[in-house]
This record gives C-alpha cells, structure tokens and sequence, in this order.
C-alpha cells in the first residue's frame, strides 16, 4: 500500500515538474475546436493561449464579432498587453525593446513554435498580433516576436517588441495583413501544475489515512 501512494506521488510530481519545465514554462496541448497542440499553457499563470495562425488575416474588429457564444473565436478573449509581455517574460525573452540579442533566440524561436509565426522566410520568421482590453476600449497594442537567420555579425538574432500606434490603428480597422493575427487567451484560465500535485498528496494523505484506520481496527 505504502508503495502504490509512494508511487502515486512520484507520477504526480513528475507529470508537474515536467510540464513546468517544457520552453520554460510553456507547453502545448489540444483544443476541441482548433484540433492538435492549438493551445499554449503558461503554467507559470495558467492563461491558454490559442495559436496566432488562427486569427491571422482578421482584423481586430473582426475578431471581436467572433468571440461570442457561437462565434469562431467563442470561449476566447483578448490578452492584454500586460498578459502579452508576461507570457513573453515566462517564455525566457529577456526585453520588449526591439533590440536583437543572441540570449533571446532560442525563447523567441520555442515561443514561435508554439504559438505560430505569421511571417516566415529565408531571412528569419517572426509573430505580430494586437491586443485588447475589454475594461479599457481604446487601450490596444501589437506585440511582435522575431528571429532571424543567419544572425547579424554581432550574433544578435532574437527580439521581442510592442509596435508604434501607426500599426494599431491600421489593425482595429479595414488594413487587414496576412502577417497580423491577434493575441487570443480562454476567458477562463486553466488550473496551474501546482494544483494537480496538491491533489495528488491529498489523494495519497487519504489513502494512508485509510489504512491505517483498517490497521488499527
């Protein structure tokens, strides 16, 4: 018996510890609607992220008409710049200054990976979507992530960085771009790993308890 819990608190710290550490603090999963590995958890805070490539092509206003019940995007909401530069922190990316730095390549480069890059070429491949904030209708901002290969001579070849008001602009209405998505977060956040391991010793606490009731009785 000692040995099925031991056992059942090893799988479950295990299964947190490892998930806690894929790309920092970031791990794919699926989604019903948007199929395999279209979701991105920040464990770290427990935001879902749905894949950019989804939202490319669509303008802010665009999407907003789907995020209702029964909508593409339903279920879903509009990441503030706050969450976005925080997601960008938990994903190992250093600044959001627009400066390339060698340190920022492989976070910028796993985070492309998983959330889906809008832009991609010989050159480098990058991500740029928009924000929103339901509370504060007219505060948005682009959010950028960007690699480049081969790197400059300095080395330098991953940034991350939020974009003038020009760009804004052009995206809440008809300048639609094909290298534009939006940065789209479940309205309901997922429970973190810590939670799932709290479970698991309380599931292992009740089944000693348990026997040893059966002992002493």
């Amino acid at each position: 018996m000692h040995k099925l819990v031991g056992g059942i608190l090893i799988a479950v710290i295990a299964v947190a510890v490892s998930s806690s550490t894929a790309s920092g603090s970031l791990i794919e999963t699926d989604d019903p609607t948007f199929g395999i590995g279209a979701i991105t958890i920040d464990t770290a805070t427990g935001s879902r992220w749905l894949d950019v490539s989804f939202s490319q092509g669509l303008s802010y206003n665009q999407v907003s008409e789907q995020l209702g019940v029964g909508g593409t995007f339903a279920g879903f909401r509009f990441a503030t710049s706050t969450e976005v530069q925080q997601l960008f922190e938990n994903a190992g990316i250093s600044a959001t200054d627009g400066v390339y730095r060698d340190e920022d390549f492989e976070p910028a480069s796993s985070l492309l990976d998983r959330i889906g890059a809008t832009e991609s070429g010989p050159l480098g491949r990058a991500v740029q979507a928009i924000t929103g904030d339901a509370l504060t209708p007219d505060s948005h901002a682009i959010f950028q992530v960007a690699v480049k290969f081969p790197p400059f001579p300095n080395g330098s070849r991953g940034y991350a960085i939020g974009l003038d008001a020009s760009f804004v602009e052009a995206a809440l209405n008809s300048d639609v771009s094909l290298s534009r998505g939006s940065w789209l977060v479940k309205a309901e956040a997922a429970p973190e790993p810590s939670s799932f391991v709290l479970g698991g010793v309380a599931v292992a606490g009740w089944l000693i308890a348990k026997r040893r009731r059966a002992i002493t009785s």
